[in-house]
């Protein structure tokens, strides 16, 4: 657990003040002002940018960091890919079991409210708790600031987390609330499986498979 906080330590304490921030504000107003306050801020730059960035917190994206790292270690690479594994099959099941037809903005408002909709999105309309995007990118990100040095490029790891969670309220696919769960989860299971992974096979699973001979560790 030492070894996971010397990692990342810039990223986790930058979650915390985010933790604390969205506690806060779903504290204090009810997820139906959180959700027009932001919805209420949109442009013609942003509403294309979001529309494109959001795919960071999906599966594709997640599958091709976890190839990529294999020219770097198979430890980091199965990191990678349990992280995202376990993330979306907890998600699956509180989507799914636990909290299921959960209503999304655009059903909750329907009637009460007319939401600005970014053109060319077709919002999804249940299952919004929780956000499944915001674990991915949370969980993907967390990853790769396990490996990088540079301070600067670990809080640039959060700050691209957090844009996702924030396009997932951008685009009306998910509430505040929802997107704090979904990070959570992302951060507790990546965190779990790096000290899981980091405990055993230290040998094997820090060599790269591909191109060994660049990546030999000393």
């Amino acid at each position: 657990m030492y070894s996971l906080y010397e990692k990342s330590k810039e990223f986790l304490n930058a979650y915390l003040v985010l933790a604390i921030l969205f506690m806060d504000i779903i504290y204090s107003f009810s997820k139906a002002n959180i959700h027009i306050f932001i919805n209420s801020i949109h442009s013609p730059f942003f509403d294309r940018f979001f529309l494109f960035y959001t795919n960071i917190g999906d599966g594709n994206f997640a599958a091709l960091i976890a190839v990529l790292l294999l020219f770097y270690s198979v430890k980091y690479s199965l990191i990678a890919t349990t992280s995202f594994a376990m993330t979306g099959f907890v998600v699956g099941i509180l989507k799914r079991v636990f909290f299921y037809g959960t209503p999304r903005p655009l059903t909750f408002f329907k009637g009460i409210y007319s939401l600005y909709i970014v053109p060319g999105l077709e919002p999804n309309e249940i299952n919004s708790f929780p956000s499944g995007h915001s674990a991915s990118a949370f969980a993907i990100l967390l990853c790769l600031t396990l490996i990088v040095r540079p301070i600067w490029v670990k809080y640039s790891f959060f700050f691209l987390a957090t844009l996702v969670c924030y396009s997932r309220m951008y685009l009306s696919e998910h509430f505040m609330i929802d997107v704090f769960a979904g990070s959570l989860i992302g951060i507790i299971i990546t965190s779990f499986i790096f000290v899981f992974f980091d405990s055993y096979g230290e040998r094997i699973y820090n060599r790269s498979i591909i191109y060994p001979l660049f990546f030999r560790k000393s």
